[in-house]
């Protein structure tokens, strides 16, 4: 490859952060997840995304899930859009007794911490000029019901999402906006996108090789998790090549202060 599309490659790479400042890019993200999962990370050295039709939130991937008719008034079948999407979500929010309660229900969930920058680098390919197009992260929005909806009844947004040569850049938009109800979650969104054509439409997941101790920079431990599990993990992970810190979190240590009464 020239050295003039390196440059425009990597001219258009900051397009592919969404609702992102560029000061933002070196800033710490964090995943909960189980450590079964962290396993499959460091066994595999992979990084897997699956389809948002498999979320949860009846919300998720709606404006894909609206009905669609033509002029005519006749049905117009979008379903293929939803199967070419790709994602996993991470977060802002260091931790919190929610996000251990939600993720780490048996106590022994782990927070996996990287930045925004690292993470876009697994499915960015700095050397393709199809990634422009592919490889994507952003910040969620957190609208109300209302503003959702108005969102929705914009003629340019559907437009936008359909019609325009930027089809991909906003069809990843309308995945970064969420109910106000979940703001507290403070999610960032890796998204991948294949062609009509990929014969990865056809799977509910999507791998990416990468480097467990570059990208996961840190590993935090529930601070419910008992002893002899942690003592697991951190022995397991270091027969598998983690050299990165594994610690527990002190989100429940109490220090008790000294009074004069």
């Amino acid at each position: 490859m020239e050295n003039n599309d390196l440059q425009i490659i990597a001219k258009n790479k900051v397009k592919n952060y969404l609702n992102i400042k560029p000061e933002d890019l070196d800033l710490p993200i964090y995943r909960f997840t189980t450590f079964e999962q962290f396993l499959d990370i460091l066994n595999t050295n992979e990084l897997t995304l699956v389809k948002p039709i498999k979320w949860e939130d009846p919300y998720e991937n709606y404006i894909l899930k609206c009905n669609y008719k033509n002029k005519n008034n006749e049905n117009i079948n979008v379903s293929n859009l939803m199967d070419q999407i790709f994602a996993q979500c991470w977060t802002f929010c260091s931790e919190s007794d929610a996000l251990w309660r939600i993720y780490s229900k048996d106590s022994k969930g782990i927070r996996l911490q990287t930045t925004v920058r690292k993470l876009l680098d697994t499915i960015f390919d700095d050397t393709d000029m199809k990634s422009i197009l592919t490889s994507f992260i952003g910040k969620v929005k957190y609208l109300t019901i209302e503003n959702i909806e108005k969102y929705l009844s914009d003629k340019e947004t559907i437009n936008n999402l359909f019609l325009n040569g930027s089809t991909n850049e906003f069809r990843c938009k309308s995945l970064l906006i969420k109910r106000k109800e979940f703001e507290h979650e403070m999610e960032i969104r890796l998204l991948y996108l294949v062609d009509s054509d990929s014969i990865d439409i056809h799977y509910n997941s999507k791998k990416f090789c990468i480097n467990p101790n570059n990208l996961i920079e840190r590993v935090l431990l529930d601070p419910r998790m008992p002893n002899d599990y942690q003592n697991v993990i951190t022995s397991t992970s270091k027969q598998l090549c983690y050299n990165n810190p594994i610690t527990k979190s002190e989100l429940y240590k109490f220090n008790p202060i000294n009074l004069i009464i």
